[in-house]
């Protein structure tokens, strides 16, 4: 019924044979396309995804297959790491549309023990770019409060250390990979973070966004040499973000 306004969507489900052995939120997505909700929510990954020529479409989706039959319940994760994978589409747009990357490819996984490889290269006329995609999700006690029922946060909740602990980790956790990566020094690294807070729906997301740009002043040693960027998605309260020491794709509410 959707087929023909979320192809791709379907091409990653259909990949799985087996039906029984798709997930919960695979099984049955025609019928719950239906939900005008879920196909809004939908319709940016399938916009992304588009922009992926066929060897980059290939090298995605044969990297989400292995977790398309995983579901995880018990920690209400749920499909996350299909998600991730899935983000990686919206880099490849950002460095085709955003900042006219041509030859941009996805980096295949090293095989070599202990040995992370960067997401995403490209070129920028005669420089080199490297990519590294991060998800950071909601913490582990906001995920547990919507899984035993409690409603999801609506009030403002100043980002706590926890947070920025796991943000400067991720990020230099991908610096790390991409310069061990690419060692020409004049090579662009660009860092590019899905934000998935604990306040769902994003009433304070300037505030929380306007936290997070003054922590990235605060520790701009800790961050030299890479460009940081961040996508905005327009959950709930789309608000244009910007900031001063990170980018910010500001995502179109569709």
């Amino acid at each position: 019924m959707f087929r023909k306004e979320f192809p791709r969507l379907y091409e990653l489900r259909d990949q799985i044979e087996d039906p029984k052995s798709l997930n919960v939120f695979w099984r049955d997505f025609d019928v719950k396309l239906k939900d005008a909700v879920l196909r809004k929510t939908c319709r940016p990954y399938e916009n992304a995804l588009q922009t992926l020529d066929l060897d980059a479409w290939d090298s995605l989706k044969k990297e989400a297959s292995a977790y398309q039959t995983i579901w995880d319940e018990e920690n209400g994760r749920g499909q996350q790491q299909v998600i991730d994978i899935l983000n990686q589409a919206r880099a490849y747009t950002y460095l085709r549309n955003e900042i006219g990357c041509s030859d941009i490819h996805f980096i295949a996984r090293s095989t070599a023990k202990g040995i992370k490889t960067p997401d995403l290269k490209g070129a920028l006329g005669n420089i080199k770019v490297i990519c590294e995609v991060k998800t950071i999700n909601p913490s582990k006690d906001e995920v547990l409060r919507r899984l035993h029922g409690n409603t999801v946060r609506n009030e403002y909740i100043p980002l706590g250390q926890g947070f920025f602990n796991k943000l400067i980790y991720d990020i230099e956790v991908a610096k790390n990979q991409m310069e061990a990566y690419g060692k020409d020094k004049r090579a662009l690294h660009i860092v590019y973070i899905i934000l998935n807070l604990d306040n769902f729906w994003g009433e304070d997301k300037e505030k929380h966004y306007q936290e997070i740009d003054k922590y990235l002043g605060d520790n701009e040693n800790r961050i030299h040499g890479i460009k940081i960027v961040f996508h905005n998605q327009p959950i709930g309260f789309p608000a244009h973000i910007t900031m001063k020491f990170a980018t910010v794709v500001n995502e179109a509410d569709c």
